[in-house]
């Protein structure tokens, strides 16, 4: 699991690299395209597929956007909604930052099947991140947020703050 995170933020972060050697080679005639302006950042709807989840995004502009996610894993499920601030455009990156509140359930069992975790909760976190727009149809994203955990099973209630890194490929079909 960290390997394929760290292969996604090495990938968003070294993929811009080969267009800037190309950068060099443009004619002094050619105008320079305006400052957080790019052809393939845009608004509409994307489906989205991370690691373990998917998701429905739609940016009602390019600056705010919301997310439909559902998240499963180990006997883990979590839906949640986020809101997304896209505050600054860089070429094809979208540096964003947002909210996310989820409701979480749980039903699993521990490695010799002899404990049964049965429950609900909720999930809030601010996260940041950046989207790194591959054409007009495709955008691989990164994020990092710090969600709060409240869990109950039984009578007993947990709580957790942690950091947690989500990355993803979008596809936007119109």
């Amino acid at each position: 699991m960290k390997k394929l995170y760290i292969f996604l933020i090495l990938a968003l972060f070294l993929a811009p690299l080969p267009l800037l050697a190309e950068t060099s080679q443009v004619k002094a005639a050619t105008p320079a395209p305006e400052a957080g302006t790019s052809s393939n950042i845009r608004s509409g709807f994307s489906l989205g597929v991370g690691w373990p989840y998917v998701g429905a995004k739609y940016f009602f502009n390019r600056d705010l956007g919301a997310e439909l996610r559902f998240a499963v894993g180990d006997g883990i499920n979590v839906t949640s909604l986020r809101g997304y601030w896209s505050f600054t455009r860089a070429g094809n990156f979208s540096i964003f930052t947002g909210v996310e509140g989820g409701y979480i359930n749980f039903d699993s069992w521990n490695e010799n099947n002899t404990l049964r975790v049965k429950g609900n909760g909720f999930e809030a976190a601010p996260f940041f991140g950046a989207d790194y727009f591959l054409s007009r149809n495709f955008s691989m994203m990164i994020d990092f947020s710090m969600p709060i955990f409240s869990l109950n099973y039984q009578n007993v209630n947990v709580s957790d703050l942690q950091w947690v890194i989500n990355g993803g490929l979008y596809f936007y079909p119109f």
